[in-house]
């Protein structure tokens, strides 16, 4: 079953591509503090990879970027995720960010699935939970 947080690459160019995008993301930002060039750098660069991507056939997913102003963070998410998969993606930022806060999270969460309840998103039992 494919992973609802994570890239399939199930076209080996997909993972070159994405690759290329990383590495050109870390020379861009990387130490760099957040700041509306960083975030205007970050949009050009997923951008630019995207749409080349998408220009030579491969099935490049959207990506969309959350920003966590007073975390210094920025990651970049598949926009194609279900309920589940956003979960995942909550989980892992709590363990990444520490001191994220429920409303940081919820407003990144919103800003790139404005569909998505909160309370959907936070009403859940974990896995073997009676």
């Amino acid at each position: 079953m494919p992973s609802p947080t994570r890239i399939e690459y199930v076209d080996p160019r997909l993972a070159i591509v994405t690759r290329l995008m990383m590495d050109d993301l870390q020379r861009a930002i990387l130490g760099a503090d957040l700041n509306s060039h960083v975030l205007e750098k970050t949009r050009e660069i997923v951008a630019y990879h995207s749409g080349k991507a998408k220009r030579e056939g491969i099935d490049f997913p959207e990506l969309a970027i959350m920003v966590f102003p007073k975390q210094g963070g920025i990651e970049i998410v598949n926009r194609d995720m279900d309920v589940q998969g956003i979960r995942i993606t909550i989980l892992n930022l709590t363990v990444k960010y520490p001191k994220i806060s429920v409303a940081e999270i919820v407003d990144a969460v919103k800003q790139i699935w404005p569909n998505v309840r909160t309370l959907d998103l936070l009403a859940h039992k974990a896995p073997g939970a009676g």
